[in-house]
């Protein structure tokens, strides 16, 4: 057996705008996760919110030429 948890509460999100824990977030770190990059690459694409997309795909992009750490 493998030493991944799997899903469980490892980060509490809080919103910035009143100091309040989010209920149902999941946290990704595509500076780390390779999985979580493409993942948040592929949301980029889907958002409804056409600035959020592109800017999120400028910052991802930005951290694929900087080298992120690989999965590998």
């Amino acid at each position: 057996m493998s030493g991944f948890k799997g899903l469980y509460d490892k980060y509490k999100v809080i919103r910035k705008e009143t100091g309040e824990e989010v209920d149902g977030a999941f946290v990704l770190r595509p500076v780390t996760d390779t999985a979580a990059w493409l993942a948040a690459m592929f949301y980029s694409y889907l958002t409804h919110n056409p600035r959020l997309g592109r800017e999120l795909r400028k910052w991802l992009v930005g951290l694929d030429e900087r080298g992120r750490k690989s999965l590998r």
